[in-house]
């Protein structure tokens, strides 16, 4: 996909590019990783947008009815009477705030008392839209794999991984949580032909 023009394209545009270019790079099945509307209280109209994880039933039957959502990180579009440009109010987890604040040292990063998370405030035309985007939700996803609780040792294709020197699952959202996979990406090759440790 060309890179997009900030001045001919929304936010929600560029947001979408980076969901986009995310999930190909990772090899993540197709819409399992989104933009979603957050609806207000009395559901009429959108207070926010979430970008969010939409695990697929996988293993195939524990979860039939639906898919289980996790947020990512939260967007809120801000209009204010001042100025004619919206700002983007982006909610960045304490666990990627020394990255973001080291990649983009002059964002304005913004945690009141009453509110636990820092949130960062971006113009909506902003030049660095779409390096932060991408910055921030490949931060999050990887600690979100990183922190997660679904972690398991490898699957049955272990040898067949160990020979390609990749994993070869058919689903990399899944795969993520693989205990071997993220030694077969360090290069640590436990099996077959190509074993080095």
């Amino acid at each position: 996909m060309a890179q997009m023009n900030i001045f001919e394209t929304s936010w929600i545009d560029i947001v979408n590019e980076a969901i986009e270019n995310i999930a190909k790079g990772e090899e993540l099945p197709e819409g399992s990783l989104q933009l979603v509307e957050n609806l207000s209280r009395d559901k009429q109209k959108v207070s926010s947008y979430s970008v969010a994880i939409l695990k697929p039933d996988y293993p195939r039957g524990i979860n039939p009815n639906g898919k289980a959502k996790n947020a990512l990180i939260n967007i809120k579009s801000v209009s204010k009477k001042t100025n004619p440009v919206d700002t983007l109010v982006v909610s960045i987890p304490d666990s990627i705030l020394p990255m973001v604040r080291s990649r983009f040292p002059d964002l304005s990063l913004v945690k009141k008392d009453s509110d636990p998370i820092t949130r960062a405030n971006v113009a909506a035309d902003c030049k660095i839209l779409n390096e932060f985007f991408s910055f921030v939700i490949k931060s999050v996803l990887d600690k979100y794999f990183a922190e997660g609780s679904d972690a398991f040792g490898c699957c049955s294709r272990y040898e067949e991984c160990s020979d390609a020197k990749k994993c070869l699952h058919e689903n990399k959202l899944y795969a993520r949580n693989c205990i071997y996979g993220s030694h077969l990406a360090q290069g640590h090759i436990f099996y077959g032909k190509n074993r080095n440790v």
